[in-house]
């Protein structure tokens, strides 16, 4: 296997990654139809107004969201095999807004059975909102410590921002996403992920595909909700 700038040095190579094949798109797919239904779903019973332009971005969201689920089984298969993952920046978000879309579906089912009538207040459902919060709280701090650890430096600031951004977010109602001023907010990360893509380029650094799939999504979330800033 090829040098790679971005590989922590050791005694001996790093076992190699399992390259993008076939299997991987068809989970795309299959992550992409579940999270595609769920949200159509939840614009349906929940939403008060849609417009065409809207419900396209909504779809091109599911698509980002169907790759971010992916990096969750992702997660889950490279460990049982024993390798090392995620290790690189990339990788660290794909993992991130994987858990990031998970928890928004298990809200937007909540908000769908809610309208319905189909759930009530009740014991049960203050037990899974503690779980999810609970939850959340493990994977912040996890966060941060990945964030101390993660190299290249430079990515830092990246991580730092995106955390302080959905730590802000969590305590805010869902009725502010309705506001133009508060999606841009979620596009401040995005300047920090271009200072260090610039920063890697300028140092030679080669990342596998794992790597960039991670970026890609973070920049298409980032394309979607610019879209939702100029449409909504």
């Amino acid at each position: 296997m090829a040098d790679n700038p971005a590989e922590p040095p050791g005694d001996s190579p790093a076992p190699e990654q399992p390259r993008l094949g076939v299997m991987h798109l068809l989970i795309w797919s299959a992550c992409v139809a579940l999270d595609l239904g769920i949200n159509q779903l939840f614009i349906k019973q929940v939403a008060r107004f849609i417009t065409t332009p809207l419900l396209a971005l909504s779809t091109l969201y599911s698509l980002a969201s169907g790759a971010a689920l992916g990096g969750i089984l992702l997660l889950a298969s490279r460990r049982l095999r024993g390798l090392a993952f995620p290790r690189h920046p990339g990788e660290c978000v794909l993992v991130a807004l994987g858990f990031g879309a998970a928890a928004t579906l298990i809200m937007d089912i909540e908000a769908c059975l809610q309208a319905v009538h189909i759930t009530e207040p009740d014991p049960v459902r203050f037990m899974m909102e503690v779980l999810i919060s609970t939850s959340g709280i493990i994977l912040g701090i996890s966060y941060l410590v990945r964030v101390i650890r993660v190299e290249p430096r430079w990515w830092r600031l990246f991580f730092a921002a995106a955390g302080v951004v959905a730590a802000v977010s969590l305590f805010l109602p869902r009725t502010m996403y309705e506001s133009r001023v508060f999606l841009l907010w979620f596009l401040l990360p995005q300047v920090f992920l271009f200072a260090a893509l610039v920063a890697d380029w300028r140092h030679g650094r080669r990342y596998p595909w794992t790597h960039w799939l991670g970026v890609a999504v973070n920049v298409w979330y980032g394309v979607v909700t610019l879209g939702l800033v100029i449409l909504g």
